[in-house]
């Protein structure tokens, strides 16, 4: 007997497959995992990239503002020296478009040129170099030749200029300098050259200083010095120079400069051909014996001897007397000092 038990309802066969075929839409319908993380984080970055444009954009407008700023500060300064503010608009129109397009490219690395970059700028074309690339280019290499070319004549100048690339433009005609020497006598015999002309090797005679006096001596040492007084007349007209040879020019007459009399006590300022007179006053130059001063007036002659009187002592010290200041005083004993040889006295008075 089969104990088995068999379904022979057909519909419920049908109900079972069914039953089934729903189950897998909806497994296949729901999102995997994988797929749910990578929508999440789509939404993350789509997120920050609205707000870095957003803050892109408000950066950029002041950008603007800022450049629109230094730029009238840069155009100020040509008003403001007697410029033509209607003469400006290519150059505001260029600079505008190079600093907000961030066009400025520096021609040594060939990369742009930020707005906060230190930068070198050519005097004669105006363009704008990283400062370190302008250093490092100028100590690996020597500048280029320059491209110019100019109109030069020789080194001697004796011929026609001619046109020469301006890195080059020396030359030399190959004629006799001729240029005249530092003598001022001979002319150079050398072809023409380049800088001063070698001192002349010929001998001349030549004057000393003070033009009195000439001898044969070689053309490059033209100076020399004679041991004679100069002599030549002053601006005064009455008087000579008393100063040895020299270059320069004489110095004024000394007679014309303020003088004093013969005590110095007054001044006088007189003609070199008036003589200097006398004050009325006491002479009180000190005399030769260092200690009194001369009680006469004013003289031109040497003051005399000191007639003060005064006690002295003689020279053995055992007497003293009072005499005029300028005599010495002897005393009439024999001296008993011992001479040199310590065996006889001197016995002088």
């Amino acid at each position: 007997m089969n104990n088995k038990k068999t379904d022979s309802n057909p519909w419920s066969k049908n109900q079972q497959i069914k039953n089934r075929k729903n189950n897998d839409n909806v497994f296949r319908n729901s999102p995997a995992p994988s797929e749910m993380k990578f929508n999440e984080a789509h939404g993350k970055l789509q997120a920050a990239v609205q707000k870095h444009v957003k803050d892109y954009e408000s950066s950029s407008d002041e950008e603007e503002l800022e450049s629109e700023d230094i730029i009238d500060g840069i155009l100020k300064n040509y008003t403001e020296t007697g410029g033509k503010g209607e003469c400006l608009g290519r150059t505001r129109t260029f600079l505008q478009d190079s600093i907000l397009s961030g066009t400025v490219t520096c021609l040594i690395c060939i990369s742009r040129v930020r707005r906060d970059s230190a930068i070198w700028s050519c005097f004669e074309c105006y363009c704008v170099f990283h400062l370190s690339c302008i250093q490092r280019w100028s100590k690996d290499s020597p500048c280029p030749p320059c491209p110019v070319t100019v109109s030069v004549s020789c080194y001697c100048g004796s011929q026609q200029p001619k046109t020469q690339r301006c890195n080059n433009k020396e030359w030399s005609c190959g004629n006799r300098c001729g240029k005249l020497l530092a003598c001022q006598k001979h002319t150079c015999s050398d072809p023409c050259h380049f800088g001063d002309c070698h001192p002349c090797s010929k001998k001349s005679l030549q004057k000393c200083l003070c033009k009195n006096n000439q001898k044969l001596r070689d053309c490059a040492t033209p100076t020399w010095k004679c041991d004679k007084v100069c002599n030549k007349l002053l601006e005064c007209g009455n008087h000579t120079c008393l100063v040895v040879c020299h270059e320069e020019d004489c110095d004024p007459c000394p007679l014309t400069q303020l003088r004093t009399c013969p005590c110095g006590k007054s001044k006088y300022q007189l003609s070199c051909t008036e003589e200097t007179p006398t004050c009325l006053d006491t002479c009180d130059k000190i005399l030769k014996c260092g200690i009194h001063k001369c009680n006469q007036r004013c003289h031109k002659e040497a003051c005399g001897v000191c007639l003060e009187t005064v006690e002295k002592s003689c020279k053995c010290g055992l007497h003293s007397k009072e005499v005029h200041c300028y005599k010495p005083y002897f005393c009439e004993t024999k001296c008993k000092r011992m001479k040199d040889c310590n065996k006889h006295p001197c016995n002088k008075k």
